[in-house]
């Protein structure tokens, strides 16, 4: 679980709701968080041990379901509904006030160390 305290500058074009693209980084962010851990404890190490894990985003889909509110801060549940061996399939809810605003779904793929390295 996550939480995000959403700012005045994270508006839609009401100023009253969070904008969609704020939601969808968030959902993804989340999502690709979580497969990195999955995949420490997945394999019995610790969070942040060499060598490390990297995943990026293969596919990203989100169902924008009610508006979110800009002044109630923001909850992630992130849950792994597929794992393999260099992938997982995500779902990600977003509540406000405890109700779902958005739910995504992600597919993580692991991506070689070297993806982390500025190309030149």
């Amino acid at each position: 679980m996550a939480r995000f305290v959403p700012q005045e500058y994270h508006c839609a074009a009401p100023k009253h709701f969070v904008n969609g693209g704020i939601i969808s980084t968030l959902i993804d962010c989340h999502c690709i968080c979580t497969a990195v851990a999955a995949a420490y404890f997945r394999d019995g190490r610790p969070i942040g041990s060499p060598p490390h894990y990297y995943y990026a985003t293969a596919k990203l889909s989100i169902d924008y379901l009610r508006p979110s509110p800009i002044d109630s801060p923001l909850e992630l549940n992130a849950e792994i509904m597929q794992a393999n061996p260099r992938s997982f399939d995500l779902r990600c809810r977003l509540l406000a006030e405890g109700k779902v605003c958005a739910e995504g779904v992600v597919t993580a793929i692991q991506v070689d160390a070297a993806w982390m390295r500025p190309r030149r």
